[in-house]
């Protein structure tokens, strides 16, 4: 989610001290067209002055009315505005989208704690347990060993990827240090990005020894060090909220830079150059005494391939380059159960999952698309019926068994095998695949990992095909206590069904999602 707007925790400080009380809206929820994200602010002091924004404008006036109730009665209030409500009408909700926002006094030690944070550029979550309980706040990198592991695997995945969310139960509100760009060379390229930069909510710096170049006429608004690159970025204490491009063309300046940006932990490093240049430059920093792993670190040529003429465009392709880098990181790996223990009647005495498909029983290729999508692990394959020819057949393939004794009285055995097998290995969530699905593509998995991966703490990830519903159901680790508890064949319908508001959709063109031997199109060979 977009950073809050740096003044607007300073502004309520500086109201709170001059003596007036100050109350804090937060959107704890969206759904639809909502204009604000999950997180945003808006405070309130009780004099009517007012920063921030939780809608855009639409039901501001009556959350600062409710504000104003809560400074006088200290109350925490849940709100609700949504487009079937009178209310969401007559203050100007009438676009189809939902809120929910929490509304609280607030605390001047918790701006103070929050603002020095900011100051020492150190992440900080606002926890509430419950929704409506009092804020905590957090270290993410020290949190504490009483949380439950899906809870702080969620807490931490949330800091990284700026994602404030929640569930019926918590909510995090993540304030990261803000964003930076630093940019090495004062030339045409850096005068159109710096604004670009800033405009998207990054602080932008200027690296550049020659004055001429990187002047105040040159470069209005932006921070300018006219220090070499080496030493600049020293002292500038680059971070993992830093990305980092050189622009020059010259090695005087580049190499120096590249040196010392390959030293921190920059989310993102870029060099312009063409690949001649790039090549010659890997070659100097080897001579350095990089490992190639490290060199490969630096996106060069610097931006993403748009095919861009100019410097308006090179540095479109940059800042877009940048933004992906960030929004789209490698992504924790989740945990994943197969289904392969039931006693399947339709096929006679036939165990389907042992079938040949294209050169291999049924169920290796199930797994294999799973080991094949980079983002599932562990992966326990839960057997019953035939244990014994199910394992032979997996052999050699990276999962665990976790033998289901119970198999004949139904699926809701096999997932709560499954479910404690994958919470004692420490998975974080788990996907439910079955063994008899052998042709959802891999990509396919991924794609719907990283779709989950953006939901909210405790979210259900269920794939889609046009209208149908398919194939894997994630379900967050805060699930695996009631799928632990499954019995009968009913499998976790239920447990969906009552949770309809965690549920989040990946839509996807793979009809594989919908595909098992039951349902195979004539088309798919069975066996040979």
């Amino acid at each position: 989610m977009p950073s809050v707007h740096r003044d607007i925790l300073e502004t309520a400080l500086e109201w709170l001290d001059e003596g007036t009380p100050v109350a804090m809206a937060t959107v704890l929820k969206t759904w639809g067209s909502a204009p604000c994200p999950t997180g945003s602010i808006l405070m309130v002091a009780q004099d009517g002055r007012f920063e921030g924004s939780v809608s855009g404008g639409c039901v501001e006036a009556d959350v600062i009315r409710n504000a104003a109730q809560t400074l006088q009665d200290g109350q925490v209030r849940i709100l609700e505005y949504g487009v079937a409500d009178e209310l969401a009408i007559s203050v100007g909700l009438a676009c189809g989208g939902k809120l929910q926002i929490r509304v609280d006094k607030t605390d001047p030690a918790l701006l103070t704690a929050l603002l020095k944070a900011r100051r020492d550029r150190t992440p900080r979550l606002l926890l509430a347990e419950p929704q409506d309980g009092p804020w905590q706040v957090l270290d993410p990198q020290a949190l504490p060993e009483a949380l439950a592991a899906p809870t702080r695997r969620a807490l931490l995945r949330a800091a990284l990827c700026d994602r404030s969310g929640g569930n019926q139960t918590r909510f995090v509100r993540v304030f990261n240090p803000a964003l930076r760009l630093i940019i090495v060379g004062a030339v045409h390229i850096a005068q159109i990005l710096a604004p670009m930069a800033r405009a998207i909510g990054f602080e932008v710096t200027l690296v550049d020894p020659r004055e001429a170049f990187a002047s105040p006429a040159r470069f209005p608004d932006v921070a300018r060090v006219h220090q070499w690159p080496g030493e600049a970025l020293e002292a500038l204490k680059v971070d993992a909220r830093t990305a980092v491009v050189t622009l020059t063309h010259d090695t005087k300046l580049d190499d120096p830079a590249l040196v010392a940006a390959l030293r921190t932990e920059a989310f993102y490093i870029g060099a312009l150059g063409s690949r001649r240049t790039q090549t010659k430059r890997q070659a100097r920093l080897l001579d350095h005494g990089f490992a190639q792993d490290k060199i490969d670190r630096i996106h060069g040529p610097i931006g993403l391939n748009i095919g861009a003429q100019g410097p308006a465009e090179i540095a479109v392709s940059i800042i877009a380059q940048i933004v992906e880098r960030l929004r789209l990181r490698p992504i924790e790996p989740i945990g994943a159960m197969v289904l392969a223990g039931g006693l399947s009647r339709r096929m006679g005495a036939v165990n389907k999952l042992l079938l040949d498909i294209d050169g291999q029983p049924m169920v290796r290729r199930s797994v294999q698309n799973a080991l094949d999508s980079g983002v599932l692990s562990p992966i326990v394959v839960v057997t019953g019926h035939e244990r014994e020819a199910v394992e032979r057949a997996l052999k050699g393939l990276n999962v665990t068994f976790a033998h289901n004794p119970d198999y004949q009285e139904g699926m809701g055995t096999s997932l709560r095998t499954g479910a404690a097998a994958l919470q004692a290995l420490g998975a974080p969530a788990a996907a439910v695949l079955l063994g008899d699905m052998p042709w959802i593509k891999p990509q396919t998995l991924a794609a719907q990992v990283r779709t989950f991966d953006k939901a909210p703490d405790g979210a259900i990830c269920r794939p889609r095909h046009q209208t149908q519903p398919g194939h894997p159901v994630i379900f967050d680790g805060s699930f695996f206590t009631a799928l632990s508890t499954l019995e009968g064949d009913t499998g976790a319908r239920h447990i969906i069904q009552a949770h309809k508001d965690a549920v989040r959709w990946h839509t996807t063109d793979d009809p594989g999602i919908l595909q098992d031997l039951d349902a195979l199109p004539p088309s798919q060979p069975t066996s040979d």
